[in-house]
């Protein structure tokens, strides 16, 4: 199979997946537990939804789960609702229908209880099933859309994941596909690099803004002595936010930034793209960000997410996998079961950086052709469940009507 290639499942509005789920979302905290009782008794299945009875920003929660119906990983979806909720069902699988793919709706309310709609929903489910393409197919690389995250950082990442990441981004795009990065306040200090970038001058406003936005919200919430950092990245020997954020940008290579994404938002031509999504707003200075913001990306259409690492980490994404990239050789070692591709070599002298991004890119052109994950294998299925559009510093149940 030639390189600038992939294997994967080709969808009705013309996207590919990397992966074949049948989706069983639930628009309300409610439907969750029929929602996955469904799910494990579907080839294929994958449950998520909103962990909230209420949502105070309604569009938002609904462009969100239509954009996750719709990632090409998703081949058909069951929408699952308890029946008096504020989301509607009905609007989340119309929209998903939008992009050619069947979409069932059912409530709990309606269908006579729990027995009955796990029963009802596993039928529509498995009726779908039978209009799903089981074979891959071979497409172009300018089919994928990537998400970058950081996680875990520390001194090593600048100095070996980000920039090798920063390498296969450019790689991509230039063969015509996407990528996608938010983390917005570890942007902080990097407005005039992006600036740079931007292919318009507003856009570039436009992002420097929302990134001092997050940045004062940080601090409204937190203080303004406080660093925006874990303890673990000063451990790991970074210093400032503003050396934390240099690293993090420098995965996202050397091409122009495109756009602005909000929630469920896919992109409308090749190239970086920041995503404001509603899980990041929600998530992001609350330690999910491995979770929510690919949980992000996977709205906006990207089927794998590169995830670089100094220190470690133990997570996964239902929808979009995880490929992760550790930056620290010794990180590697201690925790191999759970690392995808050691960037650490380059740093004890056993690989360079041209040799590991190919063998970066072609650990990519694999994964999106079905090679598992370590968190897949592990069976982390982090991301499936979104907090909905209320404000975290109060209690979710305070919002149930």
């Amino acid at each position: 199979m030639p390189e600038e290639t992939f294997l994967g499942y080709e969808r009705p509005d013309g996207r590919v997946g990397a992966r074949n789920h049948v989706a069983i979302i639930y628009t309300v905290d409610c439907a969750r537990f029929v929602s996955e009782q469904v799910a494990s008794k579907v080839r294929g299945g994958i449950a998520l939804g909103w962990f909230s009875c209420y949502s105070m920003l309604k569009n938002e929660d609904t462009d969100m789960l239509v954009g996750l119906g719709r990632n090409p990983n998703v081949a058909a979806a069951v929408v699952v609702g308890l029946g008096c909720e504020t989301g509607s069902p009905s609007k989340v699988a119309e929209g998903i229908r939008k992009s050619g793919k069947e979409a069932e709706v059912m409530t709990i309310q309606g269908a006579g209880g729990t027995r009955s709609t796990i029963e009802k929903c596993v039928e529509a489910a498995k009726r779908m099933q039978k209009g799903i393409p089981l074979e891959r197919t071979q497409h172009a690389i300018s089919k994928l859309t990537i998400g970058l995250k950081c996680g875990g950082s520390d001194a090593t990442s600048a100095l070996s994941a980000n920039p090798l990441v920063g390498m296969v981004a450019d790689r991509l795009i230039d063969a015509g596909g996407s990528i996608l990065t938010s983390e917005l306040t570890e942007l902080a200090g990097c407005e005039h690099l992006i600036r740079e970038r931007s292919v318009t001058p507003e856009l570039g406003r436009r992002v420097s803004k929302l990134i001092g936005d997050s940045v004062s919200e940080f601090e409204t919430r937190f203080g303004s002595g406080h660093t925006m950092m874990s303890p673990g990245n000063v451990n790991g020997g970074l210093t400032t936010i503003e050396e934390k954020s240099l690293g993090a940008l420098t995965k996202t290579g050397h091409r122009k930034l495109q756009g602005l994404l909000q929630p469920g938002e896919y992109p409308k031509r090749p190239g970086w793209y920041i995503v404001d999504g509603l899980v990041a707003k929600n998530l992001r200075h609350y330690g999910f960000e491995a979770d929510g913001e690919p949980t992000d990306f996977a709205a906006g259409g990207a089927q794998l997410t590169i995830f670089t690492t100094g220190r470690g980490s133990a997570n996964g994404n239902i929808v979009a996998p995880l490929l992760k990239v550790c930056a620290n050789p010794q990180t590697y070692r201690n925790m191999k079961e759970d690392m995808d591709f050691n960037a650490g070599a380059i740093l004890e002298g056993e690989d360079t950086f041209d040799r590991s991004a190919k063998k970066l890119f072609s650990s990519l052109v694999r994964t999106a052709s079905g090679a598992r994950t370590k968190s897949e294998r592990l069976g982390h299925q982090e991301g499936g469940q979104i907090i909905g559009g209320v404000p975290l510093s109060r209690p979710a149940l305070e919002f149930c009507p």
